[in-house]
């Protein structure tokens, strides 16, 4: 994945080249463990302009602990996984099925409380986790080994590299290839929506 901008300011707007190998777009919110997703239409084409706008679900608020089945079929082989959250932030936990993008994903844990345990049970369908964390527009995954391992615990801890402040506006190329064709996309963002871009 690639960062296109991260702490974009709200109100403020972003002028982002990218190429034809961004399969879709995530933003991450200061202050919400949650994300929205941008997509192509069919014909593979991105709108070129974009209003951000905060997701409007609440999330649930998670115990001390507790076990979750994220499995889509329940009838497969489980693996289960500690999930330790010394963040100090509420987490959600994101399981993903596809390596290339996170599309389909099971919502594990949704809420998760700073202190709290969560047993999760899942198989071998997933192929990384995300974690967000509540108050930060960053996140962090977790990968299974080389033998496609996870580990039967995993403490979750916040990230640790800060944010950058956008201002009001600014262009930013996050084509890998600068010699590829560009495609630009003008995302706004609304009040109350300080996102991050990946």
């Amino acid at each position: 994945f690639q960062d296109c901008v991260v702490g974009m300011a709200e109100g403020a707007k972003a002028l982002v080249t990218l190429d034809s190998s961004f399969k879709y777009f995530i933003m991450t919110y200061h202050g919400d463990a949650r994300d929205t997703e941008l997509y192509p239409d069919a014909n593979m084409k991105y709108p070129s302009s974009y209003v951000i706008k905060a997701p409007s679900v609440s999330a649930v608020q998670v115990g001390s602990s507790g076990s979750y089945d994220c499995r889509s079929d329940k009838s497969s082989t489980p693996i289960t996984i500690e999930f330790d959250n010394e963040s100090g932030k509420l987490v959600r936990v994101r399981g993903c099925q596809n390596q290339y993008s996170c599309k389909p994903f099971q919502d594990c844990v949704v809420g998760m409380a700073e202190g709290a345990k969560a047993l999760v049970t899942l198989d071998s369908s997933f192929k990384y986790f995300i974690m967000t964390y509540h108050g930060d527009a960053r996140d962090t995954e977790l990968y299974p080994d080389a033998n496609m391992k996870y580990p039967s615990s995993y403490v979750i801890k916040a990230p640790s590299v800060s944010a950058v402040q956008v201002g009001s506006s600014g262009s930013y190329d996050c084509r890998s290839d600068k010699s590829s064709t560009p495609i630009t996309i003008e995302f706004d963002t609304v009040p109350s929506a300080f996102a991050r871009l990946a």
